[in-house]
C-alpha cells in the first residue's frame, strides 16, 4: 500500500526525474533524526553517510550483518570489482559510493521509494530485485554520461533529456546541512524512467504488483488503485470499484453485484470483469441545491451532473475485455475504448441496459425590479464509445435496451441481439432561456 506522501519526482519531457525540493523529507536524509532513532537507519560518523538498517536489507543481503562502521564494501560497485576502500567502480568513474549520500542499500531504498511513489509497483518493468535494477540503471547513466560528455554529479539539462531512449539512473550532487550545522555535498539517484501505462495514481491508496490474486466472501470497496502488471484476479461476493483496476490480464468477478460507480478498467491483453446477478457500471453524480434560495426568491442555481464517467482505457493492442455476464447487465454513461482494429470488447448479460444518466443546469439571475434571466439545460448522456474494434452487446434471455447511446466501431463493426427485441430510443436535449424585462418610461406634459 503506497501512502500519499510528498512527491520526489517531476515528470518533465515524459520522462520522471528527482524532484531535488523535496528529497529532505525522504527517511534518513541527514537531519531527519526520526528515522534514526526508530533503528532504520545509522550515519556512518566516518564518512557522514547514512547506512540503511532496514531488517529486509540487513537480514538478507551481504555486507549488512557487519558492525555499523566505515565498512568499504558497502560503497563499493554492485558487481563487487572496486579495489577495497576505494568506494568507487573500476571501469566506470562515475559512479564513485565514497561520495555517496548513503551505502548501497540505502540507494536501493531511495530508488524504490521513487519507483513506487510514481509507478506503484515495487520494480520498474522487468527487474525483480533492488541490486539487478539498480546495477542496470547505473550502468544505462553511465553511458549515456560518456556518451554526451556530461560531468560527474551534474544532473540532465532539458536538451539532454531529449535524447533519452531507456531508463537510467544518474548519481547527482546535493548539498545537506548535517545536525551540528556543517554543510556536505553527496550524490543521490536521480531516476530517469519512461511513462508506461499501466502505471497506477499513487495519490489515492494504491496496491500493486506483477500478481495479484484476492478472494473473499465479503465485500470488496476499491476507491483507489490496484493494479497486477501481470495478472490481477479479485473473486468476491460483491465487489466496488470508485478507483481504477489495472491488469495486463485481469480477471475481476462479484459472485452477486459488481458496482464500477465511476470506476475505471484499466486493460492490457485481456481483462474481463463480471457478476453472478447484477453487473452495474455507471458515473458518479453529484449535485448543486438551491432549492433555499429559490424559495427564497433569489438568484439561484441548482445542478445534477456526472463526476466521474465509468471508464474502460486500454493500453495492449489485439485485447479482449467482457463485461457484465450476468443476469441484469446496466451500463450507464460510461466511456468505453474500444481499442484498436484487432481488439474486440463483450457485453453480455440475460437483459443488457445501456442507459443514460439525465444532466441538468439551471440558473436563474435575479436582477431586481421584476428583471430577471432564466437559463436551463438538460441531456440525456449515454455510453460513448472510440477506437476501432469490434464490439459486440448481447442480451441472451431478454430485451436489450439502449438509450441516447453514441456506439462507433469505426473501423470494424458494432453487433446487437436481443433475445426478446431492441428498443433504441435517441435520448434528449432540452435548453430554454427566458429574459424577463420590466421597464418604466417617462413622459412629457
Amino acid at each position: 500500500m503506497t501512502p500519499n506522501l510528498p512527491q520526489l519526482l517531476t515528470q518533465t519531457q515524459g520522462i520522471y526525474q528527482l524532484n531535488l525540493a523535496n528529497v529532505d523529507p525522504v527517511p534518513g536524509i541527514p537531519g531527519m533524526p526520526d528515522a534514526a532513532s526508530l533503528g532504520l537507519v545509522t550515519h556512518d560518523p566516518a564518512f557522514l553517510r547514512i547506512l540503511q538498517n532496514l531488517p529486509e536489507y540487513r537480514d538478507r543481503l551481504p555486507y549488512t550483518g557487519t558492525a555499523i562502521t566505515a565498512n568499504p564494501n558497502r560503497y563499493g560497485d554492485l558487481s563487487n570489482n572496486a579495489a577495497y576502500g576505494s568506494g568507487a567502480t573500476v571501469g566506470t568513474p562515475y559512479t564513485d559510493f565514497s561520495r555517496s549520500i548513503g551505502d548501497r542499500y540505502y540507494n536501493y531504498h531511495l530508488v524504490a521509494d521513487m519507483v513506487a511513489r510514481n509507478t506503484g509497483y515495487r520494480y520498474l518493468k522487468g527487474y525483480h530485485d533492488d541490486a539487478s535494477q539498480f546495477a542496470a540503471l547505473t550502468a544505462a547513466g553511465n553511458s549515456f554520461r560518456e556518451r554526451y560528455q556530461i560531468a560527474p554529479g551534474v544532473s540532465l539539462t532539458a536538451e539532454q533529456a531529449k535524447h533519452l531512449d531507456q531508463d537510467m539512473i544518474l548519481m547527482v550532487d546535493r548539498t545537506f546541512t548535517l545536525p551540528d550545522g556543517r554543510q556536505v555535498t553527496r550524490q543521490v539517484p536521480q531516476l530517469y524512467a519512461r511513462i508506461q501505462p499501466d502505471e497506477l495514481d499513487t495519490s489515492r491508496p494504491t496496491i500493486g504488483a506483477n500478481r495479484i490474486d484476492l478472494s473473499g466472501s465479503g465485500t470488496l470497496n476499491n476507491n483507489g488503485s490496484i493494479g497486477g502488471r501481470d495478472s490481477l484476479s479479485l473473486q468476491y461476493q460483491n465487489i466496488t470499484n470508485r478507483g481504477t483496476l489495472t491488469s495486463d490480464h485481469g480477471n475481476v468477478h462479484a459472485r452477486d453485484t459488481f458496482d464500477g460507480k465511476g470506476g475505471t478498467i484499466n486493460a492490457g491483453k485481456y481483462f474481463s470483469a463480471t457478476a453472478g446477478k447484477t453487473f452495474n457500471f455507471q458515473p458518479q453524480t453529484s449535485d448543486i441545491d438551491g432549492s433555499a434560495d429559490r424559495a427564497a426568491n433569489r438568484s439561484y442555481h441548482s445542478a445534477h451532473q456526472i463526476e466521474d464517467s465509468g471508464r474502460l482505457k486500454r493500453y495492449a493492442t489485439g485485447s479482449t475485455v467482457i463485461l457484465g455476464g450476468a443476469k441484469e447487465t446496466n451500463l450507464k454513461a460510461t466511456q468505453l475504448d474500444l481499442g484498436d482494429k484487432s481488439s474486440r470488447t463483450i457485453i453480455s448479460g440475460d437483459k443488457v441496459n445501456l442507459g443514460a444518466e439525465y444532466t441538468h443546469d439551471v440558473k436563474m439571475d435575479d436582477q431586481g425590479g421584476s428583471n430577471y434571466h432564466y437559463r436551463y439545460h438538460g441531456e440525456d448522456q449515454g455510453v460513448e464509445t472510440t477506437g476501432d474494434g469490434a464490439l459486440s452487446v448481447s442480451a441472451s434471455a431478454g430485451k436489450l435496451t439502449v438509450n441516447a447511446a453514441k456506439l462507433n466501431s469505426g473501423k470494424n463493426r458494432v453487433q446487437l441481439y436481443g433475445a426478446k427485441g431492441i428498443d433504441v430510443t435517441h435520448g434528449e436535449i432540452i435548453d430554454k432561456e427566458v429574459t424577463s424585462s420590466n421597464h418604466k418610461g417617462g413622459g412629457l406634459f
